[in-house]
């Protein structure tokens, strides 16, 4: 591994053909989510956009408009990758070590729901959001 212009590991190869990987990250921790011990919904990707080495907003705002739903994207890379992701979160907010058998059982259903899924962007190449 060598470590990138930004400070983290990365690897050797390409990561996609489209030099773009997308992922879903479904948050089951509510202490990352907390403000003086109580959850609050939506703090993670309030923080995370104005975070400049995890949210670049001018690639995303080219890409997407301005719609607040639109996927996170990193920093470009010296490789010019760049990884796409969104931060999921339940309401109530769940915390993995008080969830049911249904709650997991919905979470691996999420999961499922989500490989694949493409945004709607602004740009002639992109795919549509959907399932």
């Amino acid at each position: 591994m060598r470590l990138s212009t930004l400070g983290r590991h990365v690897s050797a190869g390409p990561c996609s053909r489209t030099g773009r990987t997308s992922f879903v990250y479904f948050s089951l921790d509510p202490a990352l989510t907390m403000i003086t011990l109580v959850p609050v919904p939506d703090l993670m990707v309030s923080f995370l956009r104005r975070t400049p080495h995890m949210h670049d907003e001018e690639y995303a705002t080219s890409r997407f408009g301005n719609d607040p739903t639109s996927p996170l994207v990193l920093p470009d890379t010296m490789h010019r990758h760049r990884v796409l992701y969104t931060v999921s979160e339940y309401t109530p907010l769940l915390d993995s070590s008080n969830m049911s058998m249904q709650q997991w059982i919905q979470l691996a259903e999420d999961i499922k729901r989500s490989v694949g899924r493409k945004w709607k962007t602004t740009g002639p190449r992109e795919g549509v959001y959907g399932d």
